[in-house]
């Protein structure tokens, strides 16, 4: 089985500085149009996933906020790929697990002059987007509107572990709760080899897509990751992985191998990349942090803004 797969230190030298990982998808294709190519269940499900996008990218206008970003072409690839006429905007991908909270990647956050010194987040130049995804209803998709932007009130939660490359999780409170949208349900337990997997994300910054067709391959335990074969790029790093049949996310996109791009062969640009065989991708399966496993011997009525609701 052929498998395609990204280069996340590519991303970080082009215009996604914030994303380590690199993505893989095997056989055929299985990236879809969020809103366009999957079930209702899942095309709702997508509207609690978000894209971190940097201000930089982002032109106030009247009424919301216009994208901006390089197209495919500007960095090398051929105009005939797959999704070849859209740009390049997302930095990361998330997901949303209460009303005012986002879990994403720690190192989406990570200073990206310092990735090792997790204490400098760049949470204040990202902007936390919903819908930047392709649509039905003849809307721009580049167009925004207000109620779907939102930006960083709080770092609650940051472990990123750049020596040993285990745990990878940033949850962080948006400067306002999130009207009209369902958070997702999380699972925290641990995937076993040959679960199937599907995600949502933003593959290489561009349009939302739904991935399915995946499954685990490995399990660590002791690093909280499993490795997987699933359709992933930089810039799905920080996205939800989910039990398709259950639809409960089961765990964050972190990590990858190889190359996001391959030179066409008697040709000037690239094609989406093709992995080796021995090439991968990661995710951190959930756990419930530390600070919150002695939860239940605390007043339960307490206010929902306490990070650890979310958990019970």
């Amino acid at each position: 089985m052929r498998i395609f797969i990204g280069l996340a230190l590519l991303c970080l030298n082009l215009c996604l500085s914030s994303s380590l990982q690199a993505g893989i998808f095997h056989g055929v294709d299985s990236r879809y149009e969020s809103r366009l190519e999957t079930t209702q269940e899942w095309s709702e499900l997508s509207k609690s996933a978000l894209a971190l996008i940097h201000l930089s990218n982002m032109e106030k206008i009247e009424g919301g906020w216009f994208l901006t970003g390089r197209s495919l072409q500007d960095v090398g690839m051929c105009e005939d790929i797959l999704f070849g006429d859209q740009k390049l905007i997302a930095n990361c991908s998330a997901s949303l697990v209460a009303s005012d909270i986002v879990l994403t990647a720690a190192h989406c956050l990570n200073h990206p002059d310092n990735f090792s010194e997790t204490s400098r987040f760049n949470c204040q130049n990202y902007a936390f987007v919903f819908d930047y995804s392709k649509k039905n209803d003849g809307s721009d998709p580049y167009f925004i509107p207000e109620e779907n932007v939102f930006f960083c009130d709080e770092v609650l939660y940051h472990e990123f572990d750049t020596r040993y490359f285990t745990e990878d999780i940033s949850y962080i409170r948006l400067d306002r709760k999130v009207e009209g949208r369902t958070p997702v349900d999380l699972s925290f337990s641990m995937p076993r080899e040959g679960d199937e997997l599907a995600m949502i994300g933003h593959p290489f910054g561009i349009f939302q897509k739904y991935m399915d067709g995946g499954f685990v391959t490995e399990l660590f335990k002791d690093k909280q990751t499993f490795r997987a074969e699933l359709d992933a790029y930089s810039v799905n790093s920080g996205g939800p992985i989910f039990d398709p049949y259950t639809m409960k996310q089961v765990g964050v996109l972190v990590r990858g191998s190889s190359s996001n791009m391959t030179m066409r062969e008697g040709d000037s640009c690239y094609d989406w990349g093709i992995a080796r065989e021995d090439d991968f991708t990661e995710g951190n399966f959930l756990t419930i942090p530390r600070a919150c496993r002695n939860f239940d011997s605390l007043d339960r009525s307490i206010d929902s803004s306490h990070f650890c609701h979310i958990f019970y």
